[in-house]
């Protein structure tokens, strides 16, 4: 649902890195637990900041060609070009 996080996955899908991890929204456990680690007053998960930094840096790393070999050097399956 951030679009910060979805630019980043779809970069990771273009290079068909292999990637898993929990969705937020679909634990409230989860979700609550990152909710009691916020910092500031922004009215949203942490992740968020971390996401629009990230995806720059994702966006940054994909044009240079660095995601590619960083994911085939880790393993994550990524095509070798894109």
């Amino acid at each position: 649902m951030c679009g910060f996080s979805g630019r980043s996955c779809r970069f990771l899908d273009h290079l068909g890195a292999v990637t898993t991890g929990p969705h937020v929204l679909d634990s409230d456990d989860l979700r609550n637990g990152i909710k009691a680690i916020r910092t500031g007053d922004i009215p949203t998960t942490t992740s968020r900041r971390v996401s629009s930094a990230g995806c720059d840096i994702v966006r940054e790393m994909f044009q240079a060609g660095e995601l590619q070999s960083l994911l085939t050097e880790k393993g994550l399956g990524a095509k070798a070009t894109a």
